[in-house]
């Protein structure tokens, strides 16, 4: 028994090599896959002390695989609106099921997509990665803000489809007007302009305004506004004065509150700002005008910001926040279980995951439009080849020499 030992260091050895090649050849074959962190393997050597201690058995070498999770890869850019990359720690959260009850897993591969998912009369579309897990994050809490939290229970599947996610219609509650009034006009001169405010439904309404000139450096304001109660004669007329240099000396602000005849067109207050009138001679020109409110917009394109918000762009040339990005910590990445396709979930080893928020920390960031690359060098890894190869064949040559020594020993004895 004693004399077959001897092959046990060279065949440990063997077994080491191969392992190496093994974890070699995956670095390789993944040097151009997004996300991905290479592995190195580790020998140490294999002592079986005896129970005095004065002796040892040597057992050969022990390979382990060491997964460098937390390696960073360098930042490309893609110009894919849904690819997202992360600078410095954190991953993105995902989950198999679409409604979060399978296990959750992290990956730093953000090569995402859309995926439809029918759960009955409608399709509903979710933001996926290439696993087909469901990325998660932070709902927007509809007052411009998300409803954040420090674990993956506060999270939900991002929703992305247009049904989901309408812009509601807002109505206009201000306005304003840059003009220059003609100040060599006679007295009874009107001048018209108009500018579309919006009901509750969204429909915009034209509101005109017409200005009569009264007197010198003295005109009339009248107010009019489409599909409304409020019509010429109904609204007091509003005096608009100027100083001699033609810049405004009345009040700068007129308050309307029209209550709109079209079904669900609701009323509204518009106060008007008419602090940017002059008048000067010349013709009557509108410099500039404005409102706010808008009608219902749906969704047609996303992007994500570098605080990890996604972000929706609508038909009604709104945007806004629909769910934010957390950043995916624990103690430990290295010692994260291993799932498919550059996964990882939570191990004792790891210690727990922890969200934050890319703004409010110093973790990492994101960066929309880009990909983290593989952390595999090629040159390295043939580098590392070349080692293992030199190693493996010694190896084989030891284990050759054991077995020349058995059959001269056998041949002796016979």
């Amino acid at each position: 028994m004693t004399t077959f030992s001897i092959f046990t260091q060279p065949t440990s050895a063997l077994r080491a090599n191969s392992l190496a090649f093994q974890v070699i050849g995956d670095n390789i074959s993944n040097a151009v896959t997004p996300g991905y962190k290479a592995a190195d393997t580790r020998f140490s050597e294999q002592i079986n002390e005896t129970n005095s201690g004065n002796f040892a058995s040597f057992g050969g070498v022990k390979p382990t695989i060491q997964h460098f999770v937390d390696k960073q890869g360098l930042i490309t850019s893609t110009n894919q609106p849904l690819d997202v990359a992360i600078q410095g720690k954190g991953f993105f959260v995902t989950n198999a099921a679409s409604d979060s009850s399978a296990e959750f897993q992290f990956t730093r591969a953000g090569e995402f997509g859309i995926s439809i998912v029918d759960s009955g009369p409608t399709e509903t579309a979710f933001l996926t990665d290439v696993s087909g897990n469901f990325v998660h994050g932070w709902p927007s809490d509809g007052a411009g803000g998300f409803a954040t939290g420090t674990d993956v229970s506060s999270l939900v599947p991002i929703q992305i489809d247009t049904g989901a996610n309408p812009f509601p219609a807002t109505a206009t509650t201000t306005a304003d007007i840059g003009a220059v009034l003609p100040a060599d006009s006679a007295v009874g001169d009107t001048f018209d302009s108009g500018i579309s405010i919006f009901d509750d439904t969204g429909a915009q309404n034209v509101m005109t305004l017409s200005f009569t000139k009264t007197g010198i450096n003295a005109w009339d304001l009248d107010l009019e506004v489409a599909n409304s109660d409020l019509t010429t004669g109904v609204f007091p007329t509003t005096p608009v004065t100027f100083s001699a240099a033609g810049i405004l000396t009345s009040a700068s602000t007129v308050s309307v509150t029209p209550t709109f005849t079209t079904v669900g067109g609701g009323t509204t207050t518009v106060t008007l700002d008419i602090a940017d009138l002059n008048e000067f001679s010349g013709a009557f020109t509108v410099l500039t005008q404005s409102r706010d409110g808008n009608s219902v917009g749906l969704l047609q394109s996303l992007r994500v910001t570098e605080d990890g918000i996604i972000e929706g762009a609508f038909s009604n040339g709104q945007s806004q926040g629909l769910y934010k990005l957390p950043l995916a910590t624990v103690v430990s990445p290295n010692l994260m279980d291993l799932r498919l396709n550059n996964h990882y979930a939570v191990s004792q080893g790891s210690g727990a995951v922890t969200l934050f928020e890319a703004d409010l920390t110093d973790q990492g960031q994101f960066f929309g439009n880009a990909l983290e690359t593989s952390t595999t060098s090629i040159e390295k890894e043939f580098t590392k080849m070349i080692v293992n190869q030199q190693a493996y064949s010694s190896n084989v040559r030891a284990y050759t020499v054991v077995e020349e020594m058995i059959r001269t020993a056998t041949d002796l004895k016979q």
